[in-house]
Order: structure tokens, then sequence, then C-alpha cells
């Protein structure tokens, strides 16, 4: 009986643990980064674009030298637990949230085409996408890809490094990848 005893222990606290995963960041530790990004007026897109990948974490790391292998492991393993998940309401309850097959998907468009009578139709002269933050495993770097879309040849498209301070989250770095 002891033994019986002894197992289930063993069992329970083992499910426990697997509970707690570490990879996973809390939608509360999200919306008090997202805090730190002034989206005023603007729509936030429900899909997010894609994370930075292993490959640009460690080119980054190779010059800045502000994320270890650890850290890289760390995010990682942060944007597969995100691959498939949409922005809502509960991550940013202050900003409205547009469907991107309303932006993107249009039968016979042409993406910045369709992207033109989205603006045109929602009154909404532009919005955002970003990807879901990635946390240095210290939860003191954050990183996240920002596009931000305003009708036509209007935009820019970047990856933003924040640092954690007294102050909150501030930009350290912007990585730009396309202006128009």
């Amino acid at each position: 009986m002891k033994s019986l005893f002894l197992l289930l222990g063993l069992m329970f606290s083992c499910f426990c643990f697997a509970q707690h995963d570490s990879t996973v960041v809390s939608k509360a530790q999200v919306r008090e980064f997202l805090q730190t990004i002034n989206l005023p007026g603007y729509r936030l897109v429900d899909k997010p674009s894609t994370p930075p990948g292993r490959q640009l974490l460690s080119k980054i790391s190779s010059f800045d030298k502000l994320f270890d292998s650890a850290d890289i492991d760390f995010m990682e393993r942060q944007r597969k637990a995100v691959e498939e998940a949409l922005w809502d309401s509960t991550y940013v309850a202050t900003i409205e949230i547009a469907k991107a097959d309303s932006i993107f998907k249009t039968p016979g468009q042409t993406k910045s085409r369709n992207e033109d009578v989205w603006t045109k139709k929602s009154g909404m002269r532009a919005f955002y996408r970003l990807s879901f933050p990635l946390f240095s495993k210290d939860f003191n770097y954050c990183i996240i890809n920002v596009e931000y879309r305003c009708g036509g040849l209007c935009g820019e498209g970047s990856t933003n490094i924040y640092q954690r301070t007294e102050k909150g989250w501030m930009l350290k770095k912007k990585l730009r990848h396309w202006v128009s």
C-alpha cells in the first residue's frame, strides 16, 4: 500500500510539473509587454506574422551578444508554442482586432489591391500585424516582428528588440526589413 501511495505521489508530481511548461509565456506577460507598443487608432490583424526564427536570432546574437544559446532555444520553444495562435481581446483589449481573411483574401485581387479595398471599406487607414513576442530566458529582452501597413505603397516591416528597464520596456534596436 505504501508503494502504491509513493507511486501515485510520483505520478502526480510528474503530472503537475508537466502542466507548468516554462516554454510558454503567459498572456499576462504578453499583455504587459504590448502596453509598450503604442498602436492608437489602428487595427491589429488577428493572424500574427511569423515570429523571428532561429537563424535570425543566431545572427543577432553573433553581432550583438544579446542572446545566448539557452535564450535562442527558449525563444524557439515559445515560437513553436504559438504557431497556430491568433491575437484576440484577451491579449490586447484596447485595440480593435481585424480578421486577416477580410484583408488578405478577396478572390481576384492582388494582396496590395485588396489592402486598399479593405482600408476604404473599413474606414481605417492603417493596420498592424505583429508576431507574438519572444522573451529571453531571464525576461529582460523581447523580440517581435512588426508590420505597419497604411495602404498602397505605404508601410514598413521590422524586427524590434526591447529591453526591460526600470521604466518598462524600451526599444533597444530596430532592424528594418522593408520600407515602402
